[in-house]
Formats: C-alpha cells, structure tokens, sequence
C-alpha cells in the first residue's frame, strides 16, 4: 500500500510529496499515537515544521518496513535494529535486515503459535459440537472443567445418557 492514493498531499520545495500523519494514519491504518510512538521510539523520522509531521518518501518506506516487522511478530526492540541503514550506506534501510538464525527463531515460534491456535480451534469446534440442541430443544452442556482435567483423554462433552 502506498500513499500515491492520497489526493490532498504537500508538495516539497525538491517536488517531492509529503504527507500529515493524519492521512499516513488512516492510509496505513495504524493510530496517531502509534506513529507518534514510532517516532519516540526513533523507527520513524518524519519531517516536523513547527508541530507538524510530514511524512516523505523515506519516512513511509522506514514507516513500512515496521509495520512489515510487527506483522511478522517482532519486538519493537528487534526492529529498530532491522531497520538501522546498513554501516556505509545513506539513506533508509529498503528492507529488514535480519539474521538466519534469528529468522529460524521466528519461523519456529510462529510454527509453535500456529499449533497452539490449531489446538485452540479444535477444542473450541469439539466445545460447540458438545452444545449442540437435542431433540427436546434442551441444549446438552459441555464436561464440567474439573472433570476435563482430571480426564483430559475424555470427550469434553459429558456423557449422554
């Protein structure tokens, strides 16, 4: 997504266009304060003129590139220093900069993540099926929880009878 959309941008003295935070907020859909932690937090460095943010092509580039990190699941702290610009170079980082063994880490932590909310669904889909109306229009109610605990090989739904 990017905010060439955007109508009602500020043109630059250098013809570049610059953007509020209120119109990078809503085209990026992340809140004020957000982008103003960001900018505490030194992921992001958008032009200021007196009180007023403008965001140029490289704040939203470095603005997109955290957004990229948080959707993957890092820390705030993990990305400030995937985003610093390589030693050398000028400029913004153009994307993450991110170790193997650190990218390793994440894709394992999502795969453990993915299992527990695949374990969670399925609990909750056997919670449901347990609820369903009987004949007589009386729900059946689900295996009491100190009873699923002491017999967590057993159905969640108590026995019908």
């Amino acid at each position: 997504m990017h905010l060439s959309s955007v109508s009602d941008s500020i043109t630059a003295e250098d013809g570049n266009s610059l953007f509020l935070i209120r119109q990078v907020a809503k085209q990026y859909n992340v809140t004020l304060r957000a982008l103003r932690f960001y900018e505490t937090y030194g992921l992001v460095r958008p032009k200021r003129v007196g009180t007023v943010r403008l965001y140029d092509s490289a704040s939203i580039r470095q603005l997109e590139l955290v957004l990229k990190g948080k959707n993957l699941g890092f820390s705030l702290d993990e990305i400030a220093s995937m985003v610093q610009p390589k030693p050398g170079s000028t400029g913004v980082a153009v994307d993450l900069h991110i170790a193997n063994d650190r990218l390793l880490n994440q894709i394992n932590l999502m795969h453990r993540k993915r299992s527990a909310i695949d374990h969670a669904i399925s609990e909750l889909e056997g919670m449901r099926h347990c609820i369903a109306v009987d004949d007589d229009g009386a729900a059946d109610e689900p295996m009491p929880a100190r009873e699923r605990n002491a017999n967590p090989e057993r159905s969640l739904c108590a026995d019908r009878g």
